[in-house]
């Protein structure tokens, strides 16, 4: 048996047996912190300005108001995919998230949108965010996006 068809084989067996786990990537935990958007802005976006900012019309992070546009704005990875429901920022959801998925690798790391939207590479380029800072996007995220 090659090794694709069993790796097929062992991950739909896996699924049968009720095996399959939620990601914990993409998975809100129950109770997250309360994070706002002006506290995010202050802990990690005000780093992303060089890049992100008033001349960025896609992600503009250079004030709160700004960053808070994010929220239910469709995501450019999701053009032209059918179904793709893929948002900069989508509230509670962070697999239809791209700026949780970027955060995390993109496509660099095999990550994709659930309607397989490919990504790009890893924000911030210069590499990964530090735990600290991924978890407070990540609870602002789960915890609804809000503003205040």
């Amino acid at each position: 048996m090659h090794l694709h068809t069993r790796l097929l084989f062992v991950s739909s067996v896996w699924a049968f047996l009720g095996c399959n786990q939620a990601d914990p990537l993409v998975t809100c935990d129950p109770n997250p912190a309360v994070v706002t958007t002006a506290t995010l802005q202050t802990q990690v976006f005000n780093a992303c300005r060089t890049c992100h900012n008033q001349n960025d019309t896609y992600a503009d992070l250079s004030a709160p108001e700004k960053s808070q546009a994010m929220v239910d704005k469709a995501s450019t990875f999701s053009k032209g995919v059918a179904g793709s429901e893929l948002k900069l920022v989508k509230p509670k959801d962070l697999a239809n998230s791209s700026l949780w998925l970027k955060l995390n690798g993109g496509t660099s790391a095999k990550l994709a949108g659930p309607k397989m939207e490919m990504l790009g590479g890893i924000m911030p380029p210069t590499g990964a965010l530090s735990a600290t800072d991924l978890k407070a996007v990540k609870d602002w995220i789960c915890g609804g996006a809000k503003a205040n």
